[in-house]
């Protein structure tokens, strides 16, 4: 069974604008998930650096 090779690069380009958001996508929340991983240590290393807290958890 022989498939016509014109219908390659169609289905290639085809896949194109879903790869494109797909990447966008990615690319935002793994932004939005590393901000908010900064916010947090920034928020717990405040509070394990404050006087008289040493020790706890």
């Amino acid at each position: 069974m022989a498939v016509p090779t014109e219908t390659f690069p169609h289905r290639s380009r085809q896949l194109v604008p879903p790869l494109l958001v797909a990447t966008i996508r990615h690319t935002v929340a793994t932004s939005l998930l590393s901000l908010g991983r900064q916010y947090v240590d920034r928020h717990y290393a405040e509070r394990s650096s404050a006087p008289g807290t040493a020790g706890a958890r």
